[in-house]
């Protein structure tokens, strides 16, 4: 099978045709982790069954080959049945969604450490996506991307592995075109964490949201196994509370300094770029869940300045309407819970401004 993969390097892969629908992502959106995969808790359900609260499915995941040396690996649940997997994704697209093909999770991330790991990983993503025609990719290296000792400018990053996988993505890209999905999910330490600390996994994620702002179509950052955080009106800020999202939403909304160092400004990311990550049940094993009420009340002010009376007062009082949606972990664990999260939250999607 490796002697065959096609090297992007030397014969660019044929463009896939185009999805049924070439319809445009909504103006605010609700995008969903599909787990391709069974346990007990944890039922395994076809692509095609996702509910149509979601305009975005990201298929979790495409992990690490064994040697971790940048190749990538993505088999259908259960693995004998590809053609009925692609059947799936084709139905969803003639939907009018987008699936997206989203990289690493907890426990198949990799570091893209050197130049044949970044064309490894650029060789046999290209070779995924293109197999199965989906829409995107979404970049999830949960604890891969970390900075090196003396990498202390977001601007000019000096870490290998952070240089190798801006490239991977562009490359990637490249490929497939403009209308081709890039997203990211990092965790909130290697984003927001980066206005208290830029060291280590601590804002590692910056320097790739400024190396391909141009590019992004949204970044979705996890609001949930955070520890507290700190906003940029210098208050803490815990995980599962309306003030958490609308705190940590502003500050890639309005930009904010590293490190506390003025000099060293994260600009800011359009509105349309924002995606907040929340957790579809309290029965999750990890913390965050916030309740439909407290998502109503967050969005309603980050959208539309209508303040709930918390905390954390917006910078920009008048809201940001053209904020693009939410992300949930997942698809899974919403149908578990007879589609209470997405039902709730698409109804306060569609009335957002």
């Amino acid at each position: 099978e490796e002697s065959t993969r096609m090297s992007t390097a030397q014969t660019p892969l044929t463009k896939p045709q185009a999805a049924p629908s070439s319809l445009p992502i909504p103006r605010h959106i609700l995008t969903g982790y599909w787990h391709n995969w069974q346990t007990e808790k944890v039922k395994f359900i076809r692509l095609k069954d996702v509910c149509e609260n979601f305009d975005i499915v990201h298929v979790a995941f495409a992990t690490a080959i064994g040697a971790l040396d940048g190749r990538m690996s993505f088999v259908p649940y259960p693995g004998a049945i590809e053609e009925q997997f692609k059947s799936d994704v084709r139905d969803l697209q003639q939907r009018g969604k987008k699936v997206v093909i989203s990289v690493g999770g907890a426990t198949g991330s990799v570091a893209i450490a050197d130049s044949q790991a970044r064309q490894n990983f650029v060789d046999s993503m290209t070779s995924i996506i293109h197999q199965y025609s989906f829409d995107g990719i979404d970049i999830n290296l949960e604890g891969k991307v970390r900075l090196d000792t003396g990498d202390s400018d977001y601007r000019s990053p000096t870490s290998p592995s952070i240089l190798f996988l801006i490239d991977a993505i562009r490359a990637i890209q490249a490929v497939f075109g403009n209308e081709f999905i890039v997203s990211l999910a990092p965790e909130t330490m290697a984003v927001q964490g980066g206005y208290s600390k830029y060291a280590d996994g601590w804002g590692a994620y910056l320097p790739i949201l400024h190396s391909l702002r141009d590019m992004i179509t949204y970044v979705q950052v996890q609001h949930y196994n955070s520890a507290a955080m700190t906003g940029m009106d210098g208050r803490r800020y815990f995980q599962g509370t309306p003030d958490f999202h609308v705190a940590m939403a502003e500050m890639l909304l309005k930009g904010f300094p590293i490190n506390g160092d003025k000099a060293l400004f994260f600009s800011p990311l359009r509105p349309d770029q924002i995606v907040i990550g929340l957790t579809a049940s309290d029965k999750i094993l990890n913390d965050g869940y916030t309740s439909p009420q407290d998502i109503h009340k967050a969005l309603d002010y980050l959208s539309r300045g209508q303040g709930f009376g918390g905390s954390y007062v917006l910078r920009k009082g008048s809201g940001y309407p053209g904020l693009r949606g939410v992300m949930t972990w997942s698809i899974n664990w919403d149908a578990i819970t007879n589609f209470c999260f997405s039902t709730a939250t698409r109804s306060v999607l569609n009335a957002l401004p």
